[in-house]
């Protein structure tokens, strides 16, 4: 968690490299907007993973029909409009302590950012969210 403590020194965008490959780290909000909204079609390149290509056999047409329902399902729920970066702005105050519980050692962020996502996707769909610690209720 140092690190994220430490990005604003590095201004609004900062290169880390993880491995051999450059990643770009976008430190404000209205610089991740700009990338992300703006100039999307620029930034939605991403790095062939063999391994994920092998999982997923080349992303094939099932995994097309799959994003193309998902993507439509979720405009009808609100995808783009104002509520939900209002949902995901609520979620990251929640996720931003959830992640600095750890106190600058060493954790996995997959299980955080997977609940995460599941609490807009959750917000968006049943208009509720859940906290991180829940645990699931086993029928």
């Amino acid at each position: 968690m140092e690190f994220i403590r430490s990005l604003p020194q590095y201004g609004e965008m900062a290169t880390v490299y993880l491995g051999r490959k450059p990643a770009i780290l976008l430190n404000t909000v209205e610089l991740a907007k700009e990338a992300l909204v703006q100039n999307a079609s620029s930034f939605s390149g991403r790095p062939a993973l063999p391994l994920l290509m092998w999982l997923t056999d080349g992303y094939g047409h099932s995994w097309r029909q799959q994003r193309w329902f998902a993507l439509h399902t979720l405009r009808n729920f609100g995808l783009g409009k104002k509520s939900v970066e209002e949902r995901v702005t609520e979620e990251s105050s929640y996720l931003v302590p959830e992640m600095l519980k750890v106190e600058g050692k060493p954790f996995d962020p997959h299980h955080a950012i997977q609940n995460a996502v599941s609490n807009i996707i959750c917000s968006i769909v049943f208009g509720d969210r859940f906290d991180y610690d829940d645990r699931p209720i086993l029928v």
